[in-house]
């Protein structure tokens, strides 16, 4: 059995979940189309790994401070259908795992990801699997996405001394800085993004940004000339 359900951030309720064999996710602003739940099913019969790290796709027409946006594909039709945007943002997230003795949610954590390491630390496996989560918040207006984005920056910026934040968790604390207009405390996340891995070009773009908000341009326009820079490189590489 697949126990589908709509999360808020009351986090002991998750504990009560674990009467089942499989968990699936999900806030309440988001979904998964209906042609790719035959691939869940798949995968739990196949029972090879503990967990599964899924697409997501965040749908906004917002380009401005983000550099893994996409434009729409035209995979999900009857899902773009609804949609008054123009793409999403291209991530991944593990949201579907096996139900075992010692994978439990860490409650001081808030937000989803915290499971992946009880997995790891119970010996379990993870593997990317081809299954989208869509998240149709976009479709609730602009309020509730600024209210949405406000609430994660303060998720995250709670959680910096519990755990090493992922560099798209950092990101989300950059934009959040941005919008605050503290671009100095953009600026200071940005390099520890950048120490770990240097051609991570999302925080190339977002150093630009803070450096324009600084009226610093020349640092501003280094920054964009390393985006080129990797860009050249990966193309290289592929073709």
């Amino acid at each position: 059995m697949v126990l589908v359900k709509v999360i808020s951030f009351f986090l002991f309720h998750r504990q009560f979940l674990f009467f089942l064999s499989w968990i699936l996710s999900i806030d309440a602003d988001e979904t998964i189309a209906r042609c790719d739940l035959p691939k869940i099913e798949k995968v739990i019969k196949n029972n090879s790994f503990s967990g599964y790290i899924l697409k997501s796709r965040v749908h906004t027409s917002v380009q401005e401070t983000v550099m893994d946006w996409r434009p729409l594909d035209g995979s999900y039709p009857q899902g773009e259908k609804r949609l008054k945007t123009g793409g999403f943002l291209d991530n991944r997230v593990l949201r579907l795992f096996r139900r075992e003795k010692n994978i439990l949610y860490d409650e001081r954590i808030q937000g989803h990801e915290n499971i992946r390491d009880a997995i790891l630390k119970s010996g379990g496996t993870i593997q990317n699997v081809d299954i989208t989560l869509h998240d149709y918040g976009c479709l609730k207006g602009n309020a509730y996405t600024l209210r949405k984005q406000k609430e994660y920056f303060r998720i995250d910026l709670s959680e910096v001394p519990l755990r090493r934040l992922k560099e798209y968790q950092l990101r989300n604390l950059v934009i959040g800085y941005l919008n605050q207009k503290a671009p100095d405390k953009a600026l200071h996340l940005l390099r520890r993004i950048l120490k770990r891995n240097k051609e991570y070009i999302p925080a190339h773009y977002l150093s630009a940004i803070a450096y324009r908000e600084k009226v610093c341009f020349k640092q501003a326009i280094t920054c964009l000339k390393n985006i080129f820079r990797i860009k050249k490189i990966i193309w290289m590489l592929s073709g």
